[in-house]
């Protein structure tokens, strides 16, 4: 399976009728997903929505480290690192 590689960033565009909305993307990608204000109960709601869908690529990053080193659960520094991934994503997926 793939996906688009590289950091996921959050831009703001003007959506039309709905106005400006946050629109998913990355290096040399337009548009990853646009996420929608219609039926979400409010915008930050919405923002937040954004923040995770971004936070996807580190998110599964730090998901497969954590497999890694639980199988590998003698490698306390793998564990380490996986910790850190972790971590980063949280703090991304929640960042505003």
């Amino acid at each position: 399976m793939s996906y688009t590689k590289g950091e996921w960033r959050i831009e703001k565009r003007d959506g039309h009728s709905d106005g400006v909305r946050p629109v998913i993307t990355a290096m040399g990608v337009d548009r990853i997903a646009i996420v929608s204000y219609r039926g979400v109960p409010s915008i930050e709601e919405a923002d937040a929505n954004a923040r995770l869908i971004a936070a996807a690529p580190k998110l599964l990053e730090a998901c497969k480290a954590f497999v890694e080193a639980h199988e590998k659960s003698l490698q306390l520094e793998k564990t380490d690192i996986a910790l850190s991934l972790a971590k980063q994503a949280i703090s991304f997926a929640e960042s505003k």
